[in-house]
């Protein structure tokens, strides 16, 4: 029997997914067909937002998403700007780099 992956998406429903390497090469293949994007731009509000959180779990001792106030990532940024379309956050915990 072939095992699926479940992708959580929050606040949409999860996926299962048996597709495999296929869907991955096709992905790959149909994104390199696309115009390429304009470069990121630094965003004080983005970087205000994720010190916030920082700040929040590290002196708690806590560690995910969810801010001690029940706050989520599209929260803490809308405190510093406006909030459109997807939004993610990437938390890494344990050893710093430098």
């Amino acid at each position: 029997m072939i095992e699926g992956k479940t992708l959580i998406r929050p606040g949409k429903k999860s996926l299962l997914t048996y597709e495999g390497i296929s869907a991955w090469t096709e992905t790959k293949n149909a994104l390199q067909k696309q115009n390429k994007l304009k470069p990121l731009k630094w965003q004080d509000g983005l970087a205000l937002a994720a010190q916030d959180h920082c700040n929040d779990m590290g002196k708690r001792g806590k560690l995910g998403h969810k801010g001690t106030d029940g706050s989520m990532v599209w929260h803490r940024i809308a405190r510093y700007g406006r909030v459109w379309g997807n939004v993610g956050e990437n938390l890494s915990f344990g050893d710093s780099v430098g």
